[in-house]
Order: structure tokens, then C-alpha cells, then sequence
């Protein structure tokens, strides 16, 4: 709050993550990251969906437990953690 400065900080990821895909990012939460590759365009990221129901996105479906993907992307935000 203004009064105290405590940051409700689920609250300032969503806000952060809604203007990220309003600006024509994807957020891809839920994924342990197994593989990171330097690639001319940016980078390819081989992923693999958490257990117990990750989303893919901030308000994506659920993915498959255990289910691996490749992600290519220009820039990467590692925000493990949050």
C-alpha cells in the first residue's frame, strides 16, 4: 500500500503479466526449464509441465502432467520464485 509500502506480490505479478501479454508477450508459468539454446532469433527452450495441473499461461489450460514442449523465443524472464 502507498501508506505502508508492502507489496501484495501475487497481486503486482498478475498486473505484471497482463501488461506483458497486452504488449504481445506469452506467459508460460508451470514449467521446470531442462534445456536452453542460443539461437539466431533469440532462444529455444525445452520445458517440461510441472505435476499437479500447471498452467500454461497466466490464465491458460491446463497442461499435461510431465508433458515436454519447445519454446522458441526472443527474450526470455526467468521469475522463478514468484
Amino acid at each position: 500500500s502507498r501508506e505502508t509500502g508492502i507489496v501484495d506480490a501475487h497481486a503486482l505479478c498478475l498486473a505484471l503479466a497482463a501488461e506483458a501479454e497486452a504488449a504481445g508477450a506469452v506467459v508460460v508459468c508451470g514449467r521446470r526449464v531442462e534445456a536452453l539454446a542460443r539461437r539466431s532469433f533469440g532462444w529455444s527452450l525445452g520445458v517440461r509441465s510441472r505435476a499437479g495441473g500447471a498452467t500454461g499461461g497466466a490464465r491458460g489450460a491446463a497442461a499435461a502432467e510431465g508433458a515436454s514442449e519447445s519454446i522458441d523465443a526472443g527474450v526470455v524472464v526467468d521469475a522463478a520464485g514468484l
